[in-house]
């Protein structure tokens, strides 16, 4: 039968029994007839939503009474936010005229999201705080996907109906993104072995991480995870260690979401990879996810997501456990519905994509059929002079050397202000400088002032003349140094035609000293003596150099500390809560416990820690780090096991200011903090035991020592004798 309005053929109408109809008509002059079964109270509301559902329209009566702008709030970990934006996306499509802004963690998984609208301002308690909790504790009874459980809250937070769109993560990449050069030309995989380290009841035993890596000797796998977190590590030719390699502030998450779209797929337990995989449509997923929460809940199309539910008496519904010793059935510490899936269980999903043909070993698989792809406008030139030299010569003859400085230019960082304080001295001594940023584009906004403010640098936004002779090329390399072994780079950077070349690896070595290119520099600089006996592993014998950070320092060594008033600890650090440990509540309750004149000034603290009369927590910059330096007379610098701070940056401020520093025993700090201005300690106990045992003599005493070395060693022209001499 042919509907009598549209002509289309309606097969269900031809089937036997009663049907109830709708049929709605708008004339042109505006009249709309309705007609069908209006009586029948039953299923007329269900045409009317199924139809609403339909058309994306939203048929709740108090639409007219929402806001015009909201701001929604979630501070979960990543793979949580990467749901939020679903939810995000719904509500847009379904109320496009009401302005949104998010504040999240993970924040950069929202750039370039055309639903986000970031000059949108709130004070905090006119933010919409939303979560999954609602949908999550349901979720035994009710058979939604995640991807509902933002929208749910945003629901009830606004006493509104929003459509669900689709059921993976709403994210975007530019143009330049989706086409960059694939870390690695060969096929790869991801793999990540850790969640959040109190839920027992998600992990996969270790052993069986690696029996499976070992089972499939020919795939190459780069393992993701968090440095904090320290994972313990896989072995094998066919492994890359890539933890803490995405964790840069700025690019972190748009590196990953590059690994992710270009990788044959990724393995893990229930968690951000298997949300990020499904952000791009058909990409290959492995899932270790046991019984403890229902699939239909976690579940992707396309996953090989390994479940026993129904198995185990105790596997249906799902417990939701997270802390292992709530399980009620388990073998030694590992619930018994993990332990039933075997390192041969993911070797059989793995193969399950190359023998369905999905896959082909050896082959790299094409680009997923990606939708949310942004094209940007050209970057804004930044206004630069360039000076005038005569052809032929590298050396402006009204100057001094032909400078050309390499580096990232996308925060304001350690790096970058180390990279614009050598340049303002460099042009102060009268040199040519030309800045070539990474990624051909200066992104800090802050930098651009800096650049505006000194035109005498030239700023070359490609690469087209890093191989035009100069008297020095000095690359400072920073997180870049991951892209060393691309063949944009390589390519860019094995003819250079510089009269002396030095590298200043600030971050990590990366593969300096074994890809080619790298080799045969002039000099090798770094922030501490750890990196350098690194790098001296792979090239002994080269010529190196160990500098602290490039810092000015007059503003703080102004600072005069008072000594003789207590204990006051003091902490700065730009990275929020990455460069707390988990425990440092229990840190901060030891110190304030063991010494009651003690008072802990953080700027800005961790989030996770409640401020007290006792524990001060400051608005970033709120004071200025000089002023705030001023009130406390002991700097404490206490970072997660195995966060590696090279510099770092903020113990020369803290030293300048005249404040004696407690730190770990690893990173930059020992190549800092002498005995005579401080404590290295190798635990945490020993740092809690010398703040409660620290005099007023010991203060003064090291702190003075500390203001002196600051002005003896910490000198920004070192550096440009180390790059010139």
């Amino acid at each position: 039968m042919k509907c009598q309005i549209c002509k289309n053929d309606i097969k269900e109408w031809d089937q036997e029994g009663p049907k109830t109809h709708i049929i709605g008509t708008r004339t042109k002059d505006g009249h709309i007839h309705s007609h069908g079964d209006l009586e029948d109270k039953e299923h007329t509301p269900e045409i009317i939503e199924a139809l609403a559902e339909s058309t994306g329209y939203i048929l709740n009566k108090e639409k007219a009474q929402l806001k015009k702008e909201y701001v929604f709030h979630n501070r979960q970990r990543i793979g949580d936010i990467l749901m939020f934006t679903c939810a995000v996306r719904d509500f847009k499509r379904a109320y496009p005229d009401i302005r949104v802004n998010v504040v999240s963690t993970a924040s950069h998984i929202w750039d370039h999201n055309p639903y986000i609208d970031r000059t949108l301002k709130k004070e905090d308690k006119d933010y919409n705080k939303i979560g999954p909790s609602k949908l999550t504790n349901s979720s035994n009874r009710i058979d939604w996907h995640f991807s509902n459980a933002y929208r749910v809250s945003i629901e009830d937070a606004l006493g509104i109906h929003i459509p669900q769109g689709e059921s993976y993560p709403d994210i975007y990449l530019t143009e330049e993104e989706y086409n960059a050069p694939r870390i690695d030309p060969e096929p790869y995989w991801l793999i990540t072995l850790t969640g959040e380290k109190s839920w027992g009841c998600k992990m996969y035993p270790f052993d069986r991480w690696q029996a499976f890596v070992d089972q499939n000797h020919d795939i190459k796998f780069y393992q993701l995870g968090a440095m904090e977190d320290n994972p313990p590590r896989l072995q094998g030719k066919n492994v890359i260690d890539y933890v803490g390699k995405t964790q840069d502030k700025e690019t972190g998450i748009r590196d990953l979401f590059k690994l992710f779209l270009n990788a044959e797929g990724s393995v893990g337990l229930v968690s951000f990879h298997m949300h990020l995989s499904a952000a791009f449509p058909g990409k290959p997923c492995i899932v270790v996810a046991g019984a403890r929460e229902p699939v239909s809940f976690t579940q992707y199309a396309g996953h090989r997501y390994l479940a026993t539910d129904g198995a185990l008496p105790c596997g249906y519904p799902a417990c939701w456990h997270c802390n292992i010793s709530k399980c009620e059935d388990k073998v030694g510490e590992i619930p018994r519905c993990v332990d039933l899936i075997k390192p041969e269980d993911l070797t059989r999903a793995l193969n399950m994509y190359y023998d369905g043909g999905r896959l082909k070993k050896g082959q790299v698989s094409e680009k997923p059929k990606f939708k949310n792809i942004v094209k940007l406008p050209p970057p804004v030139k930044v206004p630069v002079i360039k000076a005038e030299v005569p052809q032929g010569s590298t050396t402006c003859p009204q100057t001094g050397k032909y400078i050309k400085l390499v580096s990232t230019a996308r925060g304001w960082g350690g790096c970058a202000r180390s990279i614009t304080t050598i340049m303002k001295f460099l042009v102060a001594q009268g040199h040519r400088v030309e800045f070539i940023p990474f990624r051909n584009r200066v992104g800090s906004n802050e930098f651009k002032e800096f650049l505006k403010g000194h035109p005498d640098i030239t700023v070359t936004e490609n690469y087209s003349t890093v191989t035009d002779p100069c008297d020095v090329l000095f690359m400072y390399a920073d997180d870049y140094v991951w892209e060393f072994g691309t063949p944009e780079i390589s390519g860019t950077f094995s003819s250079l035609k510089a009269a002396k070349k030095i590298m200043m690896l600030n971050y990590r070595r990366g593969g300096v000293g074994e890809i080619d290119w790298t080799k045969g520099w002039d000099k090798y600089m770094f922030l501490n003596s750890t990196q350098e006996k690194d790098l001296l592993k792979v090239l002994p014998g080269v010529k190196t150099k160990v500098l602290p950070p490039c810092t000015e320092l007059e503003q703080f060594l102004n600072v005069k500390p008072e000594y003789n008033t207590g204990l006051r600890v003091m902490r700065h650090n730009s990275q929020g809560d990455t460069k707390f440990s988990k425990d440092f509540k229990t840190e901060v309750e030891a110190v304030l416990a063991a010494r009651l004149d003690a008072t802990l000034h953080m700027m800005p603290g961790p989030s996770f820690v409640e401020e007290t009369d006792r524990f001060k927590k400051y608005h970033k910059n709120s004071p200025a780090i000089p002023e705030f330096l001023s009130l406390g007379n002991l700097f404490w610098y206490s970072l997660p096991d195995g966060y590696f701070d090279m510099g770092p940056r903020v113990i020369l401020e803290a030293m300048a200011a005249g404040l004696p520093v407690i730190a770990d025993n690893w990173g930059g700090a020992p190549d800092r903090v002498t005995p005579e201005c401080g404590w290295i300690c190798d635990t945490k106990q020993e740092q809690q035991t010398i703040m409660k045992h620290v005099s007023v003599a010991d203060l003064k005493q090291k702190g003075e020592a500390a203001k002196q070395r600051a002005k003896d060693e910490f000198v920004p022209e070192r550096w440009i004798s180390e790059i010139l001499y």
